[in-house]
């Protein structure tokens, strides 16, 4: 990829200005004065959907656990708790061998508050994890569980 300067913004861009790069955006930023493009560095910021376009999908009846993940998921980014909540406790239901909704799940009950039921919600994601195979979504919510369990220790 070509790195050009914008003297004026202090920006680096591409030939395209923002790349894509395994589902997440790119955003090539200045990290200070340089004289050199290799001094830009990469912002990654992920991909944050309109929820606008996700709750119209749900709306016109096309509930499951993907799009209620993905809606959850997105409302989780965006430190949205309260609104993520519903919609990941429905794809967990919908779908209980899901591992990436329990972990997300799990998170989102955790950054609420609401400590016993993200623990309650992270073992069974640990256990259904485990039991598919799923490796490092058991690794993950094994580090958030003992996180929490720390954190309901020092209270």
């Amino acid at each position: 990829m070509t790195l050009t300067r914008d003297s004026e913004t202090k920006q680096c861009w591409s030939r395209r200005s923002v790349e894509w790069i395994f589902g997440v955006r790119v955003k090539i930023l200045w990290n200070k004065p340089a004289t050199h493009t290799r001094d830009c560095i990469f912002t990654l910021t992920p991909n944050i959907m309109d929820t606008a376009k996700l709750e119209a999908m749900l709306a016109s009846g096309g509930d499951n656990a993907l799009l209620r993940f993905t809606l959850g998921n997105v409302l989780f980014q965006q430190k949205k708790y309260a609104e993520a909540e519903p919609h990941l406790a429905r794809a967990v239901e919908l779908d209980p061998n899901y591992s990436a909704a329990w972990k997300i799940y799990g998170r989102t009950l955790g950054a609420a508050g609401k400590i016993p039921a993200a623990v309650a919600a992270l073992t069974q994601g640990i256990e259904i994890a485990s039991e598919r195979g799923d490796v490092q979504a058991a690794k993950e919510m094994t580090v958030f569980l003992r996180r929490l369990e720390k954190l309901s220790a020092d209270d």
